[in-house]
């Protein structure tokens, strides 16, 4: 904003003259960053250094911060204090020039060098104004253009560049009432906002509720008794599935017979075909097993993951050095997200014409991600649509390949149940990278139920899900329209229409005038002497 485009009473100035000098007579300060523990402060005897996350826009977070070691010697005039304003100077583009006022800290908390230290001189500038001032957008756009360096993942915002940043500097009275309205407004936008997380949190809980209502048989208790007819007794699921299971296998068999032909006539040359590995028998459940999913209804059954399907693990080998006689391309565990497949990134490896008949996924095959850094990210299920022809898939990734490939989006639908409830991450294990393992999750017990009774839970689920999905959506919409209602309630502050201006407050040059003569003089005049103490 120009002079000429300021509000009558307002002025600008530099930054610096709105800030308080340190001892050493700057006014922006820059902190330090010692070789710290990974770990925070633990006690308030303990001194940290701030962290860049904790400072949020708008937020302090001083639980974010790094321990001291005991032998290094705090520098003690970096200390946070309540009512300063902190502003990070380095980061990646999004990272560097957010700002936040410190409302309340703990103490020995130190600021580092990837922040500044700002300290709103009272007399000049009210502190929550001046912290609005450089969170509004077209100040955040001003900091965005003084930001230096050659990568928007590594920029700095050098103190020369910032300390030029003009502030529209209100008369004082001015300054109290627009903040005085900043608050009120924002104060109904924190309440209209919470409500609406409030109810987006909820809509997660009636999400993981109707999973388990509907893997305990309860979604579909009213269906079952309006349709007695269409369930399958569990001695006869059993027998289908066991139907349907020997006459895969026997077709296995019989590929695996005609491909062991064909490698003999063509005289042995390259890897001889594996022969499929027998059925393994369906053994009874435990008690821990059956009651693993509560009490199931009488018609269902429990049985485990390679009785409904092959189960298999992806190709173990580095793409790394490998030749490209047989490019191919696969999908890793980072492809597998919580809303579905992302396959925006495929890489590609070698995979020989005997490795893709094991290894290519099929239209209707289940994927999950078999290994993580964290328990909690192992088991992300998708389903396979054949969306890449021919696409494998790496050894980070489990591969569900059903009997019957038409169950494919109920078992979609429990695997989801297992990840969000934790059922895979207690199944999981390892050092560093947690392992879900075909092994293990080939034992791990699902329910068996009729066909039209999966199909009548899809239904139910996509029904709920959708409705569900429609309601976040709006709610996201609001809370998008909010934060774009502050902001325009910021530039509406800093433009001077946000609050009526008062002829009678006095201007903000004079202000800036009245108050460098007071210190002119404050400082000509002659300073005291201490009187001299008298001997004894």
């Amino acid at each position: 904003m120009s002079m000429e485009t300021l509000p009558h009473l307002w002025t600008q100035v530099p930054i610096e003259d709105c800030l308080l000098a340190y001892p050493n007579g700057r006014r922006i300060r820059q902190g330090w960053s010692p070789q710290c523990e990974n770990h925070p402060a633990e006690t308030l005897d303990d001194w940290g250094v701030l962290k860049t996350s904790a400072i949020q826009d708008g937020e302090y977070v001083e639980t974010a911060n790094k321990h001291i070691p005991s032998k290094l010697k705090p520098r003690t005039q970096l200390e946070v204090e309540t009512g300063d304003i902190l502003i990070t100077c380095a980061g990646p583009r999004s990272r560097c020039g957010v700002t936040c006022l410190v409302r309340k800290t703990r103490p020995k908390l130190l600021i580092s060098g990837k922040m500044y230290q700002l300290r709103a001189d009272p007399e000049i500038i009210d502190r929550h104004l001046l912290e609005l001032f450089l969170r509004e957008p077209g100040t955040k756009h001003k900091i965005d253009e003084m930001k230096t360096g050659i990568s928007d993942s590594g920029l700095n915002l050098t103190h020369g560049r910032f300390s030029m940043l003009e502030v529209p500097l209100p008369p004082h009275n001015e300054q109290q009432r627009i903040v005085a309205k900043i608050e009120e407004l924002f104060s109904e936008l924190d309440a209209g906002e919470e409500s609406l997380r409030r109810a987006r949190r909820l809509l997660g809980v009636y999400r993981q509720s109707l999973l388990k209502q509907a893997f305990e048989g309860k979604l579909t208790a009213p269906w079952r008794k309006q349709n007695p007819q269409l369930l399958e007794s569990p001695d006869q699921l059993l027998k289908r599935i066991q139907e349907e299971r020997q006459a895969r296998y026997e077709k296995q068999l019989k590929d695996w017979k005609a491909a062991a032909k064909e490698w003999e006539s063509a005289g042995g040359l390259g890897r001889k075909p594996s022969k499929p590995t027998g059925l393994a028998s369906i053994s009874p459940l435990s008690e821990d097993e059956r009651s693993s999913l509560g009490a199931l209804p009488d018609v269902w059954h429990m049985v485990p993951a390679e009785v409904i399907g092959n189960v298999q693990l992806g190709r173990q080998r580095s793409p790394k050095n490998q030749s490209k006689d047989f490019p191919t391309k696969y999908i890793r565990a980072a492809n597998i997200t919580e809303s579905g497949l992302a396959l925006g990134d495929i890489l590609e490896m070698e995979f020989t014409p005997q490795e893709r008949k094991t290894f290519t996924l099929q239209p209707g095959d289940l994927v999950l991600s078999e290994a993580s850094g964290s328990a909690s990210q192992v088991g992300k299920p998708a389903v396979w649509k054949g969306e890449i022809p021919d696409c494998c898939f790496q050894n980070t990734v489990i591969r569900h390949r059903l009997v019957d490939p038409g169950c494919s989006v109920f078992y979609l639908w429990l695997y989801r149940f297992f990840y969000v409830h934790g059922i895979f991450s207690l199944t999981a294990g390892g050092v560093g990278i947690n392992h879900l393992s075909a092994g293990k999750f080939s034992r791990l017990s699902v329910p068996l139920c009729s066909f039209p009774e999966q199909q009548e839970i899809v239904r139910l689920l996509d029904e709920q899900f959708t409705a569900i999905e429609q309601n976040e959506r709006e709610i996201d919409a609001a809370l998008k329209r909010s934060a774009a209602l502050r902001q325009s309630i910021l530039k509406k502050a800093f433009s001077g229409q946000l609050v009526p201006q008062d002829p009678t407050d006095e201007p903000a040059s004079q202000l800036l005038e009245r108050i460098c003569a007071e210190r002119e003089t404050a400082a000509k005049a002659p300073k005291k002497k201490a009187a001299k103490k008298i001997r004894p």
